[in-house]
């Protein structure tokens, strides 16, 4: 935050209004002059709304007598010679082109404005002067007698003709007159709580989005689409304010670790600014967070400390040359919540089998997982009938009985792979040659457990993931 305090003149204005004017005119006099504004807004807002029920929307006087009166005032001057008939009719027609298309226009907006409450970016004059319009302030009428029939009329003095004839209204300061068109403009440029809403909308899809890491994450495309979106957003100043200073509660946000989190700008902003900040209060210097917080506290009601932040956060914003960058920073401690968080992956280690202690790593498919208990259940039989001393059991099955590990006939130190007949009669199915098993070593034998794997049915394949790694293991064996 780079702040460049002008407070003078809005000091006094409330305090004119409020308190006397007196003291130093810095952060510390703003922050106590800011009080005094917000009380008496805050209890404006609370009359208006009390009236609100018993007015139909919010509007500027209707009452067209006073228009009445100027038109016959132009006339009168027309007779008296004093404006031309062309300059005359032309200052009729341009009051009734105000009538007619100006004025309907600030009403329209004025009920938009009543419709959507008026934004936290809304200077306090500019509110006041909605205040004033809600309350009935701005149309006290005068008594006035009709120059040639000496009649008594009411007009309002939210009216007043200019010097050149045209129509004129109450301009926001409630002391000077401008053009209608004047009027409307500035209501226009008066932000509403609604102009939030296009930030509100990106922010709030970015924040209820979940997003996993690795390679295919597709936070790095959200966060980039999302941070462009609302930066485009926020090239209308109403948008951008009212997103900052109209959503007081903040945004939840809830981490990759499931903690909910609340961000909130005026806390973000005040921390950065006035972080460190030494500022003088009656001649003392203290530290400017301390104290703004102090002040904050002394508010008994919360709107009117809600109305006392917004103006100073509104205040401190515009003179603020860094304002973009603070937005940025906020917005990036939001989106770093969302962030996935990398994963760490304890690796899935098969058992070993019992003969070679192979072992493959990593989560396996179906099949890999179907290859996997084929090795292990041709070398656990293996090891079974190496380590047999039962000179009575001469086979062992496999695979869930379809393999048979088979003692040659010639020495029991031999065997060999065949495919069980369960007693049946038939030409025998070899899977393998005899090969010594008593005596040696599984690499000795590593060539027949290979051919095993894949010449028994329902066996490995041959060049799959968990087949190649196996013979990669029992070569690292003969080796």
């Amino acid at each position: 935050m780079a702040i460049n305090l002008n407070t003078q003149a809005v000091i006094q204005s409330a305090r004119s209004a409020y308190t006397p004017a007196e003291g130093e005119f810095g952060l510390a006099g703003y922050i106590e002059a800011v009080g005094a504004i917000s009380q008496g807004l805050t209890l404006r807002k609370k009359a208006a709304d009390e009236l609100k029920s018993s007015v139909k929307k919010l509007s500027i006087p209707t009452d067209m007598a006073a228009v009445t009166g100027m038109v016959g005032t132009i006339q009168n001057n027309v007779i008296d010679g004093n404006t031309s008939l062309e300059d005359g009719t032309n200052q009729v027609k341009s009051i009734a082109f105000d009538v007619k298309n100006v004025i309907p226009k600030i009403n329209a907006r004025l009920a938009t404005i009543e419709e959507n409450g008026l934004s936290g970016s809304v200077s306090p004059i500019d509110e006041n002067y909605i205040l004033g319009l809600r309350l009935g302030e701005l149309d006290n009428p005068v008594k006035i007698k009709d120059g040639i029939t000496g009649e008594e009329m009411e007009i309002s003095t939210f009216y007043q003709q200019g010097t050149d004839g045209n129509l004129l209204v109450l301009d926001t300061d409630g002391v000077t007159y401008v053009r209608p068109n004047v009027l409307l403009a500035k209501l226009e440029n008066m932000g509403t709580i609604e102009d939030r809403k296009p930030v509100n909308d990106i922010l709030t899809k970015f924040i209820g989005s979940t997003f996993d890491s690795g390679e295919n994450s597709k936070f790095p495309a959200s966060k980039d689409a999302t941070l462009t979106a609302i930066e485009t957003a926020m090239e209308n100043k109403n948008v951008k304010y009212s997103f900052l200073l109209d959503n007081p509660k903040g945004f939840k946000v809830t981490d990759q670790n499931g903690v909910l989190k609340t961000e909130k700008w005026s806390e973000h902003y005040i921390e950065s600014g006035l972080k460190g900040l030494k500022i003088k209060v009656n001649g003392v210097e203290v530290d400017a967070k301390e104290y703004y917080d102090a002040e904050l506290k002394k508010y008994t009601s919360k709107e009117q400390k809600d109305k006392a932040q917004a103006i100073i956060l509104n205040q401190l914003m515009e003179g603020d040359t860094n304002l973009d960058e603070d937005i940025d920073n906020f917005l990036a401690k939001i989106v770093k919540h969302k962030e996935p968080l990398e994963k760490t992956f304890n690796p899935i280690v098969s058992n070993p089998t019992s003969s070679t202690n192979f072992k493959i790593k990593g989560k396996l498919t179906a099949s890999q997982a179907q290859d996997l208990s084929v090795i292990q259940d041709i070398e656990s039989v293996i090891e079974k009938a190496r380590v047999n001393e039962n000179k009575q059991l001469t086979s062992f099955t496999a695979m869930g009985g379809q393999v048979e590990l088979v003692q040659a006939e010639d020495d029991p130190n031999f065997y060999y792979f065949r495919k069980n007949m369960y007693g049946a009669e038939g030409p025998e199915k070899r899977y393998s040659v005899d090969f010594k098993l008593k005596g040696t070593s599984p690499a000795s034998f590593q060539k027949v457990m290979a051919q095993v794997m894949i010449e028994a049915e329902s066996g490995v394949t041959f060049g799959t993931k968990v087949y190649n790694h196996y013979m990669e293991h029992l070569n690292t064996l003969i080796q």
